[in-house]
């Protein structure tokens, strides 16, 4: 989780980064965090996402850093629904 907030924040800082496991960046810092979007029933369309995440760090316009995910499908606590919400 922590990576994807932190590459979110910094982009600048971070040329790429690694998730195991969780939420997009907006469950993890902004109001999305709790019991719908960590069920994964919390779903946006890609350019929401992408505006939720540019967002994050208002008036960068530098790149963005490159991230690597993995999520299993067995997770009772972070459902597989994340997923697929991350890579959007």
């Amino acid at each position: 989780m922590m990576t994807n907030v932190l590459l979110g924040a910094y982009p600048g800082i971070f040329a790429a980064g690694s998730g195991f496991v969780g939420p997009d960046l907006n469950a993890g810092v902004y109001a999305y965090w709790d019991g719908a979007c960590i069920a994964g029933n919390v779903t946006q369309s890609p350019e929401k996402w992408a505006r939720l995440i540019t967002s994050a760090y208002q008036g960068y316009s530098g790149w963005q850093p490159e991230m690597q995910l993995w999520h299993g499908t067995k997770d009772r606590v972070l459902f597989y629904a994340n997923f697929g919400e991350e890579i959007r």
